[in-house]
């Protein structure tokens, strides 16, 4: 079994390399100083003290801080003396104190000993009865097990005293045991996770009672464990009184349903299960709830220096009766795209190995380059950059399925992630489009719309999500990575070279004029520090890829398919089944639109070309990325959009649309204007006909 304390996500210290050193944190006191020799030792979980260095794990036995505090006195009232502390003490026999000698030498005085909790007491100055009321944060400890030891002594000259420290954390131990596996089949963990643990833990267990309140703010699910879960995990966590059921338990598979509420602690996991593993046939997703406890049935109490065991016995996955497991069939993987939408505060999971369009011929092949699952080219997936600190919380690798599962904060936003090879470079990156927009049902809205009408299409019950059929083609209500439907900067969507799959930030302040420069939306890395990128000097399809994040100044393209609608390509940056739309659904963009122009500075950010009597769909005037250096420039000013064909066989010029200032981007107001692929311009999604 493969033990590792994750509570704090902090490396844990298997040795006591540091000599010891004792920091005097002296109180105003009256008394003698003196020094008295302290043997303490560690105790295995569950009480039973040790008496062989193997009895402890090196979670168990690291000591990184000791702090020792003498009251004067046995009660409640006692006020504190002292307080030493102690940075990774290199022996606990034989430990020297300076301690206090009270006024009455023959007082009892209590000593506490506390180790790994940090600075929590560096400047202690309360009662007893404060002291042990003190709850400990997760990050004062640092990764370690919080201890306690206490003793009751006078405090003389030579005095020596020994104490026992004892655990404040449960151990819960998880262990999946397949030796009863039916032949012919395999099980496969993906995700391994304790939830509802306290963030805080006690110095001393609650007399009685529940123990942390039902409070969302006192609790947290841990960081999942995703590779090597069938060798089994071990966490340490404080402690969590639920108590026990109140309703009739019939055995342990009733268990979930009567828990006696949402806040006990529970170890969840999820796996692929394969009654016929060669063949893949019948498999199913299922997923365990296990809830330990004093007892299999009703006790949902984790109790401070004790050891829980669950163990897994696989004997198939019925799941009948079973209150701690929920069978389902495997979802079927998302299908490959550039772009993945995604709601905040959920998960997002996709398979890398899925193509995101079709291979682009004399470019690259998508998957030599990032390879298979068997044979993956993928040594990690990092954050690029994202438009708010926190807006990604984390990027899993499921290693038994290849996926990755992206979990993002309650917010919304857009971010970038990339797949790097082992020599750092990128392999290949995807636009995270964080937000509340879904097109989960538009094949079902749409399906009996007939094209030759132009209206809008509710999506969902609240109509927060719509698209519209107009020009016989089905568009979304906004830009790719857009925040809102309603004019201003959250409807401004992404900027794109053309041909380019990855995503350029819009602008988030009105130039003065079309001519004048703009500040953009910023961008983040993963620690949340401010990205600065500009222009760079580069051309190729190697270069695009491999620089996501920066504006090529000297991008040409030689291919003309990089956007093909409706043959979607490696490089299409819009979401599965949606792409840059051709010419064609744009010809007469100049007569079925209206522009609204506005010279009010506080307007500006709301100037669009609106479609003709469907008011909410619109193309904002979000300026565009010059193609000498990657500024921004001409927001509020302009909205020039990309078509995905070009308009000569040169390959010089692609076709465009949208509105400048008060009038149309062609002044001849009856033909389509086209532009250089290396301009930055907006990018806006059509959902692909099978017939055009």
């Amino acid at each position: 079994m493969k033990t590792k304390n994750i509570f704090w996500l902090l490396a844990i210290w298997t040795t006591l390399i540091t000599a010891c050193a004792e920091k005097d944190e002296l109180q105003s006191v009256k008394g003698v100083s003196v020094e008295v020799t302290c043997s303490l030792q560690v105790a295995r979980i569950g009480g039973e003290r040790s008496t062989r260095g193997t009895d402890l794990t090196a979670e168990e036995s690291t000591i990184q801080d000791l702090t020792v505090i003498q009251f004067d006195g046995e009660g409640d009232d006692a006020p504190t003396m002292i307080v030493r502390t102690f940075q990774n003490p290199s022996s606990l026999e034989g430990l020297k104190v300076g301690l206090m000698q009270p006024q009455n030498a023959e007082k009892q005085q209590t000593l506490y000993f506390i180790a790994n909790a940090g600075k929590t007491f560096s400047n202690f100055n309360g009662t007893l009865k404060t002291f042990k009321a003190t709850v400990i944060p997760s990050s004062e400890m640092g990764g370690n097990i919080l201890m306690t030891g206490s003793c009751l002594t006078v405090i003389k000259k030579e005095t020596s005293v020994a104490a026992t420290l004892t655990s404040r954390l449960a151990k819960i131990a998880f262990k999946i045991d397949l030796t009863s596996l039916p032949s012919g089949a395999r099980f496969e963990p993906l995700w391994l996770q304790l939830r509802s643990v306290p963030t805080d833990a006690c110095l001393e267990a609650p007399v009685s009672g529940t123990h942390p309140a039902q409070s969302s703010e006192l609790y947290s699910d841990l960081e999942p464990v995703v590779s090597n879960i069938d060798k089994g995990y071990t966490w340490y966590i404080p402690e969590n009184r639920r108590g026990k059921s109140t309703a009739t338990v019939n055995g342990a598979k009733d268990k979930n349903n009567n828990k006696p509420d949402d806040y006990c602690t529970c170890v969840y996991l999820e796996a692929n299960y394969y009654p016929n593993a060669d063949n893949n046939t019948d498999a199913k997703r299922v997923y365990y709830t296990l809830y330990p406890g004093n007892n299999n049935t009703d006790n949902f109490d984790i109790e401070g220096n004790k050891s829980y065991t669950v163990n897994l016995k696989i004997t198939g996955v019925d799941g009948k009766n079973d209150s701690r497991l929920e069978v389902k069939d495997i979802p079927a993987s998302l299908p490959g795209a550039n772009c993945y939408m995604v709601k905040p505060n959920s998960f997002l999971t996709f398979n890398p190995h899925n193509p995101p369009g079709a291979d682009v011929s004399g470019t690259i092949v998508y998957l030599d380059r990032v390879g298979s699952k068997d044979k993956c080219n993928i040594a990690r997936a990092e954050i690029v950059w994202q438009t708010k600190p926190g807006l990604i919380r984390a990027i899993y690798h499921l290693s038994a399925s290849g996926e990755y599962r992206i979990q993002t904060a309650n917010m919304t936003g857009n971010a970038l992630i990339a797949a790097y090879d082992e020599e750092n470079k990128i392999l290949w990156s995807w636009h995270i489009w964080v937000t509340d927009y879904t097109l989960d049902d538009v094949d079902e809205k749409i399906k009996n719309i007939s094209e030759n009408t132009n209206q809008e299409i509710s999506l969902t019950n609240d109509g927060k999500s719509r698209v519209f059929m107009w020009e016989k083609y089905v568009w979304m209500d906004r830009g790719i990575g857009a925040l809102s439907n309603e004019p201003g900067f959250d409807s401004f969507g992404m900027i794109y070279q053309w041909g380019r799959k990855d995503p350029f930030l819009p602008g988030d302040q009105i130039a003065s004029t079309a001519l004048l420069i703009n500040t953009i939306t910023p961008t983040y890395d993963a620690n949340g520090n401010r990205i600065y990128a500009s222009g760079i000097s580069g051309n190729g399809i190697e270069n695009a890829i491999s620089n996501p994040i920066f504006f090529l100044k000297n991008w040409s393209v030689d291919k003309k398919e990089l956007w093909n609608y409706p043959n979607k390509t490696v490089f299409d940056p819009c979401p599965a089944g949606w792409c840059i739309p051709p010419s064609g659904a744009v010809a007469n963009f100049t007569t079925k639109t209206s522009v609204t122009y506005k010279t009010n500075n506080g307007q500006l950010d709301k100037n669009a070309a609106f479609a003709n009597n469907l008011t909410n769909l619109f193309w904002p005037y979000v300026g565009y990325r010059h193609v000498s250096s990657g500024a921004g420039y001409a927001c509020g000013h302009l909205g020039i959009y990309w078509c995905s064909n070009f308009q000569n066989t040169e390959k010089t010029n692609v076709y465009v649309y949208g509105g400048y200032q008060n009038q149309y981007n062609d002044s001849s107001q009856g033909k389509q204007n086209y532009r250089g692929p290396n301009d930055g311009l907006l990018g806006r999604c059509v959902k692909i006909k099978t017939t055009n």
